[in-house]
């Protein structure tokens, strides 16, 4: 089991009911946030801020409570940096719970890049509906409705034609209007 506890990058703590850490193994990335490897109990307070560990052990409470695991995010500034935290807790014995905490640090920045990219590519695609596709069919209605007034005379029965025509441009023209907003 400890071989195993080990392996995970998350830091791991065991947590008493009343907020005394039991245990504590710190994860890949965390180990700056925390006190020296602890040889014996101590507070949460020790380990992150207090406003932090008070919402720990509430969650902590309400999972012995409730007997279901419990997750909550949570953010620590740290050398003017925000840092993104995740912590997921277990319950171990009617007293005590496994506390699995993850930096989301840099998976919630990679979240946000991949948000931007896709809102540039988006707003790329849109810009060029407007001005290529959009431009091109304008276009080509304004030339049908010129080619309606020429062939009126010389050939009548071609008009109803050219407008049906001219009319699927004019929604073609809409949708990519409404494609590229």
């Amino acid at each position: 089991l400890r071989t195993l506890i080990n392996a995970i990058p998350d830091s791991i703590l065991r947590i008493r009911c009343d907020g005394v850490c039991l245990e504590y193994k710190p994860g890949e990335g965390t180990e700056d946030f925390a006190i020296q490897e602890p040889s014996a109990e101590f507070p949460l307070t020790d380990l992150m801020p207090e406003k932090t560990a008070r919402q720990l052990l509430a969650y902590v409470q309400k999972s012995l409570e409730t007997k279901i695991s419990q997750q909550f995010d949570y953010q620590i500034e740290r050398d003017g940096q925000i840092h993104d935290f995740e912590a997921r807790l277990v319950i171990m014995s009617s007293l005590e719970v496994l506390v699995m905490i993850r930096d989301m640090t840099e998976r919630k920045w990679l979240e946000k890049e991949i948000l931007e990219i896709s809102q540039r590519e988006q707003n790329r695609i849109g810009q060029d509906l407007h001005d290529g596709l959009g431009q091109l069919l304008t276009g080509i209605s304004c030339l049908l409705k010129g080619l309606v007034k020429r062939i009126q005379n010389c050939s009548p029965e071609a008009v109803s034609s050219v407008q049906e025509i001219s009319q699927l441009v004019t929604q073609a023209i809409s949708q990519s209007s409404w494609l590229a907003r």
